[in-house]
């Protein structure tokens, strides 16, 4: 493709991935945008018994749309949005391989890296966040800028209105 160096972006548990390359390859990393992203899963999920509860929904609920509240608590109450989310989780992953990814996201641990980040960081977090909340986003790298929302959607896309999409566009923008 031609691209020497590229701006990663890395929402959520991807974040952990776009920040160890931004650590390993700097010479490849233009520039790191985390989104509701954490270093250590355990700042997202505190205790062995809310990592079982996930699984638990993961295992006998994936696909229906009922993780809605921690996910867009905004949209609780929208049937439409529930069934499209329903479908956002089933074609994201079997609940087979869902439960495969949360048992490995329960142990990301990249905060051993993180001092190694030079590369200039934005670090996208919102207020309502009930996955990863700002305390566990702190243990990010420092940014050289962090943008704080209030906002309850964890979605950049969505269907519906842009808003979040382009508030995302407008701060990588001004970064």
């Amino acid at each position: 493709m031609g691209v020497e160096r590229a701006a990663i972006i890395g929402p959520s548990e991807g974040g952990s991935l776009a920040a160890y390359f931004a650590a390993t390859q700097p010479h490849r990393c233009e520039a790191l945008v985390l989104y509701g992203a954490f270093a250590h899963f355990a700042s997202w999920i505190r205790s062995e018994e809310a990592l079982q509860r996930l699984l638990h929904y993961v295992d006998t609920s994936w696909g229906s749309g009922a993780s809605l509240p921690m996910f867009a608590p905004s949209m609780v109450g929208n049937a439409a949005f529930q069934e499209w989310w329903g479908r956002y989780e089933r074609l994201g992953a079997t609940p087979a391989a869902a439960m495969a990814l949360m048992r490995l996201n329960s142990e990301i641990d990249i905060t051993g890296i993180l001092p190694r980040i030079r590369v200039p960081t934005l670090v996208i977090h919102r207020t309502g966040d009930a996955c990863v909340d700002i305390e566990g986003g702190g243990s990010l790298p420092p940014a050289y800028r962090t943008h704080v929302w209030s906002n309850s959607l964890a979605l950049i896309i969505s269907p519906g209105p842009a808003t979040t999409l382009m508030r995302f566009f407008r701060s990588l923008k001004n970064f």
